[in-house]
């Protein structure tokens, strides 16, 4: 960096701070070029000397692989290998790194329950795009073209799940208000490299005692150079050693089905005490917890002929040192276990959790509320007090913007408003993920609601507002499930996803209050407090967060409320995976996890097309939603607790993230419900139990009718299955009735309809003999 031009007027910048910014500029480091599987970079270092000069390191990603072309020599053979060990003509070395990286893709938690493997056995921790795929990308991109810096993308998932990308992170952060946290078992993985070596940058003099890889005892032979599979039962490891020769360790990854043993001989070492500690992470046995072999000492041996030999297990990692760890406590130290994750349900200011009151969330962009609160400076060494806002960088509390620049600002009158500043300029860049200005807030359980803001039109040139619900994925405005658009002039658009259900007009004017209220199947959008639409969804999406958006002017919105409707179970209280330990199978199941796609929930997904298959899964709560991308095919039968509720009950077409199958009306309580297969095929994603926490008065005329359309008949005439399900549906209308915790309206139309289905099933004894 040679820029001197600090006094140029464009800058801005004041003469007793230029020297400051000078400084500051000319230790600007370059990492180049971040390419994405091509290997242009490191050849064009190698034949162009100035170029070598600017650039302080090379980073690539998604390939672990060095170039090979042309004659050993070239600048297109080995390259980046050249490049890390100065084995070119500048007789000099740079750091080469794996500049995009990802940790495991979903929750390993949930991977241990796959059929990935040989024979449809489990991988456990392991498999592609597992922990231990994680592991051989660093061996292998080591190996392979020397790169000792890994950096992932992302390290700390505190994005909305289905913000483009989902958990493919090492610890997942996702709930500010609740303050969740998911630790990943790639953390015990990573450790296993981290923790038994020095690791780290090394000083000018080289005297920091940073470790060294050593590539004359690293190999990798697994297959694949961006989503490694390590099945072929190929070595694979990599050695760190002290540079005064006094300890070493060997990372050993085995993502086969088969033992692998493995001698090691210690080479020009100065070894004390030579006995090796063996350090071991993989899945669990059979009964065992899902964490009950994740990083733990598992050995401690010593040469034999002067060999180390070690036998490690199928998908496992082990880490073989000389350091003596063994009582080290944060080696030894556990991760924390998940506390509770609490749905979003504040009062009327937004930031304190009450699930009393009527409103879910409110935003309304003032936040004296929060106060001031403690930042860190001068790199973390001091703390100070700053407004909240200020500390934020004018940020909204909870929004996660995916396109446009959101943020708070003051409005004519002087009071704080919510503003998105992208203008015309942006408009047609085409930059990556391009979308018309939008951001996402709230919880993806909520369920039944209405939501409401202000917005108004501030920049003359023109604008755009938009309110979305039930928002489950993507990037765009139009993803979520229903939303309504309002123009300066009136002209008012209700959106199902991106197709337009209805239009119309209102008076023309600067600002409008939108509302959508999403009551089951039924959404009515308002404008300034009169309903302009109500459409019924034949196959409504259920669950999801609230949307704003905008055009490329400046637009500003106000007053946000999200509040809950009498009558209607507000949110879903927990969702639970397909893969969790709690769900119980029975019949030929296939559980994926490998490539599995982003919009299912922790990118894995539970199929079946045999008849009889069934699974169970407990909860608690009036009901479930059964989720995931399905055709519609599916027919079960449905039992509660042991007692037929369903029998022949149909499925709906569903994208990912949507509910193939709904259940309500049980009373607030835990459950157990299985699902038994009579045709069609099912994937079984994810499951969400509904809250029972319901407010105001509840409509049982149904039921009654029903009842009343039942009668009384007698048990002894209709066959024992029949008789089953009615009498079961009949005990459940009348315990409505008499005053049910938790129920809702649209757990009172399911109770009425099963019961009027149940009589329909009916069948007469005789009828079955004659």
């Amino acid at each position: 960096m040679t820029d001197t031009d600090f006094s140029d007027p464009r800058y801005g910048i004041p003469v007793e701070k230029r020297k400051k910014a000078a400084k500051a500029y000319h230790g600007i480091k370059i990492v180049a070029s971040d390419e994405n599987q091509t290997h242009n970079i490191g050849p064009s270092l190698l034949s162009d000397e100035q170029l070598f000069g600017i650039v302080d390191a090379v980073g690539y990603h998604y390939n672990t692989d060095d170039r090979r072309e042309g004659s050993p020599g070239s600048d297109t053979y080995l390259p980046y290998t050249r490049l890390a060990t100065g084995e070119n003509k500048y007789h000099e070395d740079k750091e080469v790194w794996y500049s995009e990286g990802t940790a495991s893709f979903g929750y390993t938690d949930y991977r241990v329950a796959n059929t990935d493997g040989q024979g449809g056995a489990s991988t456990g921790i392991g498999g592609v795009q597992s922990a231990l795929d994680l592991a051989n990308r660093l061996v292998k991109s080591c190996a392979n073209s020397k790169r000792t810096h890994y950096i992932f993308q992302p390290a700390i998932g505190s994005f909305y799940e289905g913000a483009q990308y989902s958990h493919k992170e090492l610890v997942s952060a996702r709930d500010p208000w609740s303050g969740h946290l998911h630790y990943d078992a790639a953390l015990y993985v990573m450790q296993h490299f981290t923790q038994f070596a020095r690791t780290g940058w090394e000083n000018d003099t080289n005297t920091a005692g940073i470790w060294r890889t050593v590539p004359e005892a690293g190999y990798s032979g697994v297959s694949g150079t961006e989503n490694v599979d390590g099945s072929n039962g190929a070595p694979s490891y990599m050695t760190l050693a002290d540079p005064r020769r006094k300890d070493f360790s060997t990372v050993v990854v085995n993502d086969s089905d088969r033992r692998k043993t493995y001698r090691i001989k210690a080479r020009n070492m100065r070894l004390g005490d030579p006995t090796m500690e063996v350090w071991e992470t993989r899945g669990p046995d059979a009964g065992q917890a899902y964490d009950a072999n994740l990083k733990h000492l598992v050995d401690e041996i010593r040469p034999d002929d002067g060999y180390y030999t070690y036998t490690v297990e199928p998908r496992s990692i082990v880490t073989l040192t000389t350091l003596d760890k063994s009582r080290d406590r944060e080696t030894t130290r556990r991760l924390p276990g998940s506390g509770e994750r609490t749905v979003l349900d504040t009062d009327a200011t937004g930031k304190k959790h009450d699930v009393r009151d009527s409103v879910l969330y409110a935003d309304d962009f003032g936040y004296e509320e929060e106060g001031d609160v403690e930042v860190g400076t001068a790199g973390g060494t001091r703390r100070t007090s700053q407004p909240y806002l200020a500390s934020r960088g004018n940020q909204p509390r909870y929004m996660v913007d995916q396109t446009g620049a959101w943020e708070v600002g003051k409005d004519a009158d002087g009071d704080n408003v919510l503003y998105q500043y992208m203008d015309q300029s942006m408009k047609d860049t085409h930059a990556w993920n391009w979308h018309t200005p939008n951001t996402t807030v709230g919880d993806f359980r909520w369920e039944n609601y209405r939501a409401t803001v202000d917005v108004s039109f501030p920049d003359p040139q023109g604008g755009l507002a938009t309110l979305g619900v039930r928002q489950q994925k993507g990037m765009a405005a139009s993803d979520a499930a229903y939303n309504i658009r309002v123009d300066p002039d009136g002209t008012w658009t209700f959106y199902e996803y991106g197709t337009v259900i209805a239009k119309g007009t209102v008076a023309a004017a600067d600002r409008y209050r939108l509302a959508i209220e999403a009551k089951g199947a039924s959404i009515t959008a308002y404008v300034d407090g009169k309903a302009v639409h109500t459409y019924q969804d034949p196959t409504p999406q259920a669950e999801g967060r609230v949307k704003l958006g905008s055009d490329f002017h400046t637009t500003a919105f106000d007053n946000l409320k999200v509040e809950k409707i009498d009558g209607y179970a507000p949110y879903a209280t927990a969702l639970t995976d397909s893969m969790d330990a709690s769900v119980a199978y029975s019949g030929a199941w296939s559980r994926k996890a490998a490539f599995g796609d982003a919009m299912d929930w922790y990118r894995s997904t539970s199929t079946s097309r045999t008849v009889g298959a069934s699974f169970s899964v407990p909860f608690t709560g009036t009901g479930i939603d059964i989720i995931g991308g399905n055709t519609g095919s599916a027919v079960f039968d449905v039992y509660v607790d042991g007692k037929p509720i369903a029998k022949d009950a149909g499925t709906v077409a569903s994208d990912r993230r949507r509910a193939t199958y709904a259940l309500r009306g049980l009373p607030d309580r835990a459950h157990t419900a299985t699902f038994v297969l009579k045709s069609g095929t099912i994937v079984f994603d994810a499951f969400t139990a509904i809250s029972g926490d319901v407010d105001g008065r509840v409509d049982t005329a149904a039921i009654r009718d029903s009842l009343a359309e039942a009668g009384d008949p007698v048990p002894g005439d209709h066959t024992p299955d029949s008789w089953a399900l009615f009498d079961s549906a009949r005990s459940a209308a009348r315990a409505a009735l008499r005053g049910q915790k938790g129920l809702d309206t649209l757990g009172a139309a399911q109770i009425a309809h099963r019961l009027d289905d149940a009589f329909a099933r009916l069948t007469r004894e005789d009828a079955t003999t004659s």
